[in-house]
């Protein structure tokens, strides 16, 4: 119920958030797992209530901002994974680990800050994001070597858990098509991966708007 002291609040539709989780879910497929992305206090709609209520509509992972996000969610009692989105600092590394939270790795200083992580149980669970057009965050498909020779030789007690990028225009299929072709190489890429590197590679990247404007921007591979 809204407090009465305030001159706005948000409303939200339990049934409609139900409804438009099954949207996704049927446009993705049983194979595909769901990420509810909760930045930034749910885009202002309530970081707990709504994350809770994503839960018990069969969201199979969380995406949030920063590791503060992450660890209240983890304080708060939820247990299904959590992709941390935005940068996080070195000093807040251990606690991801300890916490079963992963995060994204999107430039060589945050992949150099991984070589402190200690060994031991759990490994910390990385998903690098690769730019395929966006610019604000990422590896350049061309730099996915040099990545791959820092994974192996000095990040024994790091698990690559997933790659992801963001589309940049998402709703214009012309620009997608350029980026789609970018994701179609970063994928001759993940075959390496998983030969050479890594037995379990998942692999993600946002649906809404590209997955309903352009069919073809469906996840490419799932594990």
């Amino acid at each position: 119920m809204p407090n009465n002291s305030l001159r706005t609040w948000i409303e939200i539709s339990q049934g409609a958030l139900k409804h438009n989780g099954g949207v996704f879910r049927r446009l993705i497929g049983p194979k595909c797992r769901l990420m509810a992305v909760v930045k930034s206090n749910a885009y202002g709609h309530g970081l707990f209530d709504f994350s809770f209520a994503a839960e018990r509509f069969g969201a199979d992972w969380f995406g949030v901002d920063s590791i503060v996000e992450a660890e209240h969610l983890r304080e708060a009692g939820l247990k299904k994974p959590i992709l941390v989105l935005g940068l996080t600092l070195k000093d807040k590394i251990e606690s991801a680990r300890k916490n079963n939270i992963s995060l994204t790795i999107a430039d060589f200083p945050s992949l150099e800050n991984l070589t402190a992580v200690k060994k031991g149980t759990p490994k910390l669970k990385i998903h690098l994001k690769i730019d395929t057009g966006m610019h604000r965050q990422g590896f350049f498909v061309s730099e996915i070597p040099a990545v791959i020779k820092i994974l192996k030789k000095k990040l024994p007690a790091v698990e690559l858990e997933g790659v992801y990028t963001h589309f940049a225009s998402a709703k214009n299929p012309l620009f997608l098509l350029r980026r789609c072709a970018k994701w179609e190489n970063l994928k001759k890429q993940s075959r390496f991966w998983r030969r050479q590197v890594f037995a379990a590679l998942s692999s993600t990247r946002p649906r809404p708007p590209a997955r309903l404007f352009f069919p073809k921007a469906i996840l490419i591979w799932s594990e």
